[in-house]
C-alpha cells in the first residue's frame, strides 16, 4: 500500500530494567516488517545497564551486552552535547524573550534575532559566534538588550565548562527560570537588584562547592557594608590579566578564575540583597559552621559521592550521629534544589547507612517529593530498610505514584 510506519519510543531509559528489555524484545519481533522503523530515544549506558540487570545472576560478559545492543540498534545516532556557540544562542534567545515580556525589547525584533541566530549556527562550527554577531542579529533592538547579550556572551563558556551544568539545556533553562523568579521577588520587595549581578552570584551559588560558597557568604556577612572585599584584588588582577591567586583553598579550580573575570565586578557593591535571594543556601551555612574540620571534609566527600560508598560510610560512622545529621541536612537541601535528582538522593544514603537512626530524617524529605516524580532508581536501596517500610507502602498504594514505582513495589511485596 506504500504506507511507512515509524514508531517513536522516548524515555525508554526511565523504565525499570525488566520493562525496558521487554519493550525492546517486543520491537524486535516487528523489525522484519517492511516499511516499518523504530526510533528509540534513550541513554545508551542506561539501556546497557538494563541488559545486565535483566540477565542478573548469569555470567554475562561486556561483549555479549554490546552484541545484544548492536544487533537490535542498527543505526546508532548520538546527540552531541551543546557547545559554547549553541549555549550562547540559547541564552540570547531566552534573554530576548525575557526582555520582550518586561517591555524592554520591541516584539518585532525577537523573530528577527531568532532567524539571524539560527542562521549563524549553521556556520558557527568554523568561526564561532562573537558578541558582535549577537548585536547584528537584533539590529536596532540590540541597544535595549545590550546587557543581556553581554551576559549570554560571557556566561556561555562557563555553563559549558562547569561540571554541574555541562551545557545541559534543561539545567540551563532551570537556571534561567530561577533567575526570573528571583527578579520577580526582588521587584516585589523593592530590592535594588542589577540582573547582571544576580546572574553572576546565582552562577556561583549553583556551581561552587559548599566550602567556596561559605567563604563568599562569610566575606559579605562580616563586612558592615555587605561587600566581598577579597574580590577587589582578584578583579583588579583579572582586569590587568595578571596571575590568579587563590584567596582560599576552596577557590582553587579553574571555574573560580573564570567566574572572577565574568562581568560585572562585584567588589564595590553591597551584596546583601543578592544573598537574601539565595537565603535557602546561605542560611543553611549555619549548620556548616557547627561542623568540625573532619565534618566539613566529609560533607565535601558526601556531596561528591554518586552512590553509597564503602569508604565513606565507615568514616561517617566514626564522626558521630549529630554531625552526620547536619551533613544529611545539607545533602537533602541539594537534592531539593536539584528537583530530587536520583543521584542526589542516593548520596543521602551514605548518612543513613552510617547511622540508621537518621532514616526518619531522610523519610521526611522523601515525603516532599511530588507523587509523579518519586524516583524508582532508589527503590532497590530503600526496600530493605525498616525505616522506609511505611513510606514505600504509601508510595505503592498511592494512585498518583508513577506506574513503574507502583509496579516495582507491588512485585517486591509479592516476592517477599
Amino acid at each position: 500500500m506504500g504506507v511507512t510506519l515509524v514508531v517513536f519510543v522516548d524515555d525508554l531509559d526511565r523504565c525499570l530494567p525488566h520493562t525496558a528489555i521487554a519493550t525492546l524484545e517486543a520491537m524486535r519481533l516487528l523489525l522484519h516488517v517492511k516499511n516499518t522503523a523504530f526510533v528509540i530515544a534513550a541513554d545508551e549506558a542506561m539501556i546497557r545497564g538494563a541488559v545486565r540487570a535483566h540477565f542478573a545472576g548469569m555470567d554475562i560478559e561486556s561483549g555479549l551486552v554490546t552484541s545484544y545492543f548492536d544487533k537490535l540498534i542498527q543505526i546508532p545516532l548520538k546527540v552531541p552535547r551543546l557547545g559554547v556557540n549553541e549555549v550562547k544562542v540559547y541564552l540570547a534567545l531566552m534573554m530576548a524573550d525575557l526582555a520582550v515580556r518586561q517591555q524592554q525589547l520591541t516584539p518585532k525584533f525577537q523573530p528577527q534575532g531568532q532567524t539571524a541566530l539560527l542562521a549563524l549556527l549553521k556556520t558557527a562550527w568554523g568561526k564561532g559566534i562573537t558578541r558582535e554577531d549577537l548585536t547584528k542579529a537584533y539590529g536596532d533592538g540590540a541597544k535595549s538588550i545590550a546587557t543581556a547579550l553581554d551576559i549570554a556572551d560571557q556566561l556561555a563558556p562557563l555553563l559549558v565548562s562547569a561540571s554541574d551544568i555541562a551545557g545541559n539545556p534543561r539545567l540551563i533553562k532551570r537556571f534561567m527560570n530561577n533567575l526570573m523568579i528571583r527578579l520577580t521577588i526582588a521587584k516585589a520587595m523593592e530590592m535594588p537588584i542589577a540582573i547582571e549581578q544576580l546572574v553572576k552570584v546565582q552562577l556561583l551559588e549553583r556551581v561552587a562547592s559548599p566550602a567556596a560558597f561559605e567563604f563568599f557568604v562569610k566575606a559579605v556577612a562580616s563586612n558592615p557594608d555587605g561587600k566581598a572585599e577579597f574580590l577587589e584584588a582578584l578583579e583588579r588582577a583579572a582586569q590587568a590579566d595578571e596571575e590568579y591567586i587563590t584567596p582560599h583553598p576552596s577557590w582553587s579550580t579553574p571555574f573560580y578564575k573564570q567566574w572572577v573575570r565574568l562581568s560585572p565586578r562585584l567588589s564595590g557593591s553591597d551584596l546583601r540583597a543578592l544573598l537574601h535571594l539565595s537565603r535557602d543556601r546561605s542560611l543553611g551555612l549555619a549548620a556548616y559552621d557547627e561542623l568540625s574540620e573532619e565534618g566539613k571534609r566529609l560533607l565535601e566527600a558526601t556531596m561528591e559521592a554518586k552512590e553509597v560508598s564503602r569508604v565513606l560510610v565507615p568514616q561517617l560512622m566514626a564522626l558521630g550521629q549529630a554531625d552526620v545529621s547536619r551533613i544529611l541536612t545539607r545533602v537533602i537541601r541539594k537534592a531539593r534544589d536539584g528537583q530530587w535528582n536520583s543521584v542526589d538522593l542516593l548520596r543521602c544514603l551514605n548518612c543513613t547507612e552510617a547511622h540508621p537512626e537518621l532514616g526518619e530524617q531522610f523519610v521526611q524529605a522523601l515525603e516532599e517529593i511530588p507523587p509523579g516524580s518519586r524516583p524508582y532508581a532508589i527503590l532497590p536501596k530503600l526496600k530493605s530498610k525498616p525505616w522506609a517500610a511505611l513510606l514505600l507502602a504509601d508510595w505503592r498504594d498511592d494512585p498518583e505514584s508513577a506506574e513503574q514505582v507502583k509496579t516495582y513495589l507491588k512485585s517486591s511485596k509479592a516476592g517477599n
